[in-house]
């Protein structure tokens, strides 16, 4: 199986190159000061090449030890269409946990460690694969972010923020196919708090990738990504 996958990529590029667009709304209702419900939902495509298109839904559950430490946990769905790799859904379930530290007076660390059990369905396509069985896939990330106190442009009850991050995947001993399996992702971007309960991010991320499986056509995407963040309290 794999070397009909190293035949088909062979026939590419050895290094391919994407534009695409990202959109994500969160959405969380605060039951308490500890706990939050709610979760995620979005759509992402390759627009360079219009034949690859994600979309998900993610519901999940938080709960804040306290001001640094933030534990969470759900489970994904991610429908994945291509028309020149193959069709994929996953189910995703993920755990994971967040440390605010170190906080200085004009800009914040954030710390990301998740961990995902991922299970694979194909789709048969005539054209590219057929008949694969289902396949599982455990990844974990590691995120770090760097987050600017809020600036104050026009409207102190309106301000923005400014973000850098970096992201790194890691699967061991990973065969499994899927169209982009993500090695190490760069981030810029603003935000903007509209409210208490609202607030957007504008983010452009470089993304290293691989193409089918770890030993796959290397590719680069450059993403723009908008994310609209709601938090809805109770008290």
């Amino acid at each position: 199986m794999l070397i009909i996958f190293s035949t088909i990529a062979g026939k590419s590029q050895s290094n391919t190159s994407d534009f695409q667009t990202w959109s994500d709304i969160t959405y969380f209702y605060s039951i308490n000061n500890k706990l939050n419900i709610g979760g995620d939902l979005g759509v992402r495509g390759v627009v360079s090449k219009n034949n690859w298109n994600q979309y998900y839904f993610r519901p999940s559950l938080r709960y804040f030890f306290n001001n640094t430490i933030q534990a969470s946990g759900g489970v994904g769905l991610f429908n994945t269409r291509s028309e020149e790799i193959i069709n994929t859904l996953e189910v995703r379930i993920f755990e994971e946990v967040k440390l605010s530290w170190p906080t200085f007076e004009y800009i914040h660390f954030r710390h990301r460690v998740r961990i995902e059990q991922r299970f694979f369905t194909y789709e048969e396509n005539p054209l590219v694969f057929s008949n694969l069985p289902n396949d599982f896939d455990l990844r974990a990330r590691y995120q770090i972010v760097l987050e600017s106190s809020d600036i104050i442009v026009f409207n102190s009850d309106k301000p923005i923020y400014l973000q850098a991050a970096w992201e790194l995947f890691s699967k061991p001993d990973s065969t499994t196919i899927e169209p982009f399996i993500n090695q190490n992702r760069t981030l810029i971007g603003f935000g903007h708090r509209v409210s208490p309960n609202l607030k957007y991010q504008l983010q452009y991320i470089y993304q290293k990738s691989r193409k089918l499986n770890e030993d796959g056509v290397k590719t680069t995407e450059h993403i723009i990504r908008l994310k609209i963040n709601f938090l809805q309290r109770k008290f």
